[in-house]
């Protein structure tokens, strides 16, 4: 969104934020978070990442994984530690 703002002061036409907002949508656009992709320099990667992928898979077919989101184990709960005598 800077960067719009900034754009638009160069170019002499000042907007601010509000009003690219408005502007984008108005256009029909919406903003969208940024997706975080899985990526590595690891050469077998897509090979592990597939395993990966299909291993859940088979899981899921079998009814052992929730769709959509993490299902922690009940003595994985949370925690805090604290040194002794502080």
């Amino acid at each position: 969104m800077a960067d719009l703002v900034r754009a638009m002061r160069e170019k002499g036409q000042p907007a601010g934020e509000d009003v690219i907002r408005a502007i984008v949508k108005g256009a029909g656009y919406r903003w969208r978070k940024a997706r975080i992709v899985l990526t590595s320099n690891d050469p077998d990667f897509s090979q592990k990442l597939q395993r990966i992928r299909s291993i859940l898979a088979d899981l899921k077919a079998a009814g052992c994984v929730p769709v959509g989101r993490y299902q922690p184990r009940a003595d994985m709960s949370s925690f805090a530690a604290r040194r002794r005598g502080a």
